[in-house]
């Protein structure tokens, strides 16, 4: 029992954890009680005080180094809340003491140092990612897409696009006669609008000379129904060269309306990503795709079309487009024949002498593959008739003169063969 007095302004007034002023006999005797129901506190041992602190600053770098910086924040401060809980805890039930607070400290600092690295060592890599994506792409596409990535090294994966390829027809020779400051002139205003059409239709693109490759539904960039997105671009780039030749007035006017302009357009499977070495790298794709989308531009010339597409790039653009079959063709470097298909527009904006004529020379066709020669060469021939400049018609002319005079073996895989690329 322990007897004292308190009253206002009197000395044996005390500051405590508690209370922030307590009478000092109400101390001793909480000091005594302790005493006599043997709950004196105990510090914890170095070891266990050591384990609790590399616990607390393990688990916050783990989460720190591997997650973003709002989660990393959140998992800090459910850390630090544990280890006062537990701190508390233990002095509450065992009063016994454990040096929370230089955990908390210490998880708070690695917090801090390994957040500041992440942000100055990822948003200059976000930036190196910002820049390069932009040479196939607009800065804000690039920008968004790099904010939304967590893994910036986007190694190769595969995926299924639409390969673009186009190409101006003579513009070497263009080039040659023009000289190099209005060649550059008539190309930057060509590649500008060509570009900003292809990135409006989310496209990843390059410019290689007067050529452009481009795809569609990259990882980074999804685009759904990426084949019937790829169609439209063609369609809506070559509306774009001609509103271009049609409006531009400059030194080089005569040479731009003279611009023609061929696309190969190619759906299937490839492996995108960063390509190259540790100096130089470059987000593109890689397969037999790309390959077989340049040779159908390449095979526009012979054919003398335009847009050039695969039949299976046209299933899976679907309806809403209007083609005219052109047979199977065989590219170099490729052993079997692909079905392929000129495309001419979209649905309702064909004339109807434009969609006949597709009839008439797909009827040519077939009589062409079933090696019916005399019934196809008149077919062809009256596709002549009506259209004297037809070349793909001239092409399977020459081609069902020279399988006569050496008929094909019984394997023949009724494709026109193309010995250039």
């Amino acid at each position: 029992c322990f007897v004292g007095y308190t009253a206002a302004a009197q000395a044996d007034m005390v500051n405590t954890p508690v209370f922030e002023d307590m009478p000092g006999v109400m101390a001793h005797a909480n000091l005594v009680n302790t005493l006599l129901n043997n709950r004196i506190p105990v510090r914890a041992s170095k070891t266990i005080n050591t384990l609790l602190i590399l616990l607390s600053g393990l688990i916050i770098t783990l989460v720190t180094k591997s997650r973003g910086p709002w989660v990393s924040l959140v998992s800090m401060v459910l850390v630090v809340t544990s280890a006062m809980a537990i701190s508390m805890l233990s002095m509450w039930v065992s009063s016994y003491y454990l040096s929370s607070l230089t955990a908390i400290t210490g998880g708070f600092v690695a917090w801090a140092l390994i957040t500041l690295y992440r942000q100055l060592t990822e948003q200059r890599h976000r930036r190196s990612v910002v820049r390069e994506l932009s040479r196939n792409t607009s800065p804000a596409i690039a920008a968004i897409i790099a904010e939304q990535l967590e893994d910036l090294d986007l190694p190769p994966k595969p995926a299924d696009v639409t390969c673009y390829f186009s190409d101006l027809q003579g513009f070497t020779t263009i080039s040659e006669r023009l000289g190099a400051e209005q060649t550059k002139t008539i190309l930057n205003t060509y590649l500008g609008a060509m570009g900003e059409e292809l990135v409006r239709f989310k496209a990843f693109n390059k410019f290689m000379g007067d050529g452009i490759f481009a795809f569609f539904n990259a990882p980074i960039l999804p685009v759904q129904q990426h084949a019937r997105v790829g169609c439209q671009a063609a369609i809506e780039t070559i509306r774009r060269l001609e509103q271009l030749k049609n409006e531009y007035s400059g030194v080089c006017e005569d040479e731009m309306k003279n611009l023609w302009m061929r696309i190969g357009l190619h759906t299937g499977p490839v492996f995108v990503g960063y390509f190259g070495s540790d100096q130089q790298t470059d987000y593109t794709c890689i397969g037999d795709t790309v390959n077989l989308a340049a040779r159908l531009e390449s095979a526009n010339k012979p054919f003398g079309t335009q847009v050039m597409v695969t039949e299976y790039c046209r299933d899976e653009a679907g309806e809403g487009f209007e083609y005219r079959h052109l047979g199977s063709l065989q590219v170099k470097g490729k052993a079997q024949a692909v079905p392929v298909h000129e495309l001419l527009g979209h649905s309702g904006e064909v004339s109807d002498d434009t969609l006949q004529y597709a009839e008439l020379f797909s009827k040519a066709i077939h009589s062409f593959q079933a090696r019916l020669w005399d019934s196809a060469r008149r077919q062809f021939q009256t596709c002549l008739e009506t259209r004297s400049d037809d070349q793909a018609a001239l092409l399977y002319m020459a081609e069902i003169n020279r399988l006569q005079n050496s008929p094909p073996p019984d394997n023949w895989n009724q494709a026109i063969e193309l010995s250039t690329k």
